[in-house]
């Protein structure tokens, strides 16, 4: 188990273990979800499947494909550097699956959650002018089982006077199984991949109101990873 997860489940224990919170105080919920997907575990997938297609340091069409687009997106191109941005598109985005959450409160409006999930996601990228000195289309599809476990300070309002507003920062860690394809004309491989990464994040969520009996949310979630950087995602979930 990677270091960073010693620091959540020490938490997890002591608010939910007999130190702070007895079980009275915690409140137990469960939900779907249906939002966007990941990105941090790319790179290293793609990695993966470029070097043990080609051999590490190996030399062939399929090395000309950046591991990193995502990131060289973010940044002006520079052939010196070796850092020329890559053209992409991104045809799909999903990710669902399920949560189960244990919250106790601290103090007011303060409480201090606890959750864990498992989750499926897909993602197909596009490069449509290739890669390199390989100018023809490339598709590349991951296909991820992941799980998570996080820790986070809560902070609950109402907006408008009647919808419930909340407000969260934590960390956590994710940890995806990523099986990759990259197709073009004239490549085609196939890898899986296995990869743990610590996160820190804020969330925004409000309960929509309430229609036929069910219990809707929406949030927005904000997520620092240390070697990829932020990423954004909107969520809709179902609460039981």
């Amino acid at each position: 188990m990677p270091s960073f997860c010693t620091p959540v489940l020490v938490l997890l224990l002591v608010v939910f273990g007999n130190t702070s919170a007895s079980k009275a105080d915690v409140v137990w919920t469960y939900d779907v979800f249906l939002r966007s997907d990941e990105q941090a575990h790319v790179p290293a997938a793609l990695e993966h499947a470029i070097n043990s297609f080609v051999g590490v340091g190996g030399s062939s069409v399929a090395s000309q494909i950046p591991s990193d687009f995502l990131t060289r997106s973010r940044s002006a191109s520079s052939s010196s550097s070796g850092s020329t941005r890559v053209t992409y598109t991104q045809s799909r985005s999903r990710r669902f699956g399920g949560r189960v959450t244990a919250a106790a409160a601290l103090s007011g409006p303060l409480s201090f959650e606890g959750s864990g999930l498992l989750a499926y996601g897909q993602s197909n990228y596009e490069l449509p002018n290739g890669a390199g000195v390989h100018i023809q289309g490339i598709d590349i599809r991951f296909r991820t089982v992941s799980a998570e476990l996080d820790a986070a300070l809560s902070y609950q309002a109402t907006l408008f006077g009647s919808v419930p507003l909340k407000l969260s920062a934590g960390a956590g860690v994710f940890h995806a199984h990523t099986k990759t394809s990259v197709d073009s004309p004239i490549l085609r491989i196939r890898e899986s991949n296995r990869d743990t990464i610590p996160f820190a994040v804020m969330r925004f969520g409000v309960r929509l109101p309430d229609r036929f009996g069910l219990d809707v949310g929406a949030v927005l979630e904000i997520r620092n990873y240390a070697d990829f950087g932020p990423t954004a995602a909107f969520e809709i979930n179902m609460r039981f």
